[in-house]
């Protein structure tokens, strides 16, 4: 609890200095990477565009990713100002910061269950990665070079009507 206000007048004190300093100069390049990531990766090309069965989802996507960062944004301010000003020796292994936090305060159940929840975020974009790069590979590689080559024919009774 105490440290608790300790991490709160840090994080104060850390929107003060971006005031009156300005944001780094990276900052701008760092958000424009991160916006073309969501576009570009083929995981988050496939869920936005592939996936996409109707038009109107698109409104109700955008409001909800918008919450969705915005609440991100929540989570991660304090914990990050506690990783910095807190407990820096914990920021040798960034990827590791979060896991220090519970276990800082020998709560080790709730440190695994963090663990779980990003092994088990990592393993769902790997997945959706492997099918979004195997069906570019199939449509955009494979399937032509076997029509080109002629190994294949587009008449094929056996070929799924949604490569014909």
């Amino acid at each position: 609890p105490a440290n608790l206000v300790q991490v709160s007048a840090d994080v104060n004190q850390t929107f003060q200095e971006v005031q009156l300093f300005g944001v780094p100069e990276t900052f701008w390049i760092q958000t424009l990477l991160a916006g073309l990531a969501i576009i570009c990766l083929p995981r988050q090309f496939h869920v936005a565009v592939v996936e996409l069965r109707d038009e109107k989802h698109i409104r109700g996507a955008r409001k909800w990713f918008a919450a969705y960062l915005i609440l991100t944004i929540l989570a991660i301010i304090p914990i990050a100002s506690w990783a910095l000003h807190a407990a820096p020796k914990f920021l040798t292994v960034p990827d590791v910061a979060v896991l220090s936090l519970p276990l800082s305060y020998n709560q080790e159940w709730l440190a695994l269950l963090a663990f779980l929840g990003g092994f088990s975020a990592s393993t769902g974009m790997l997945l959706v990665s492997s099918v979004a790069l195997s069906i570019m590979l199939s449509n955009d590689l494979i399937m032509p070079a076997l029509w080109r080559f002629k190994l294949l024919s587009r008449h094929d009774k056996h070929l799924p009507k949604v490569l014909k």
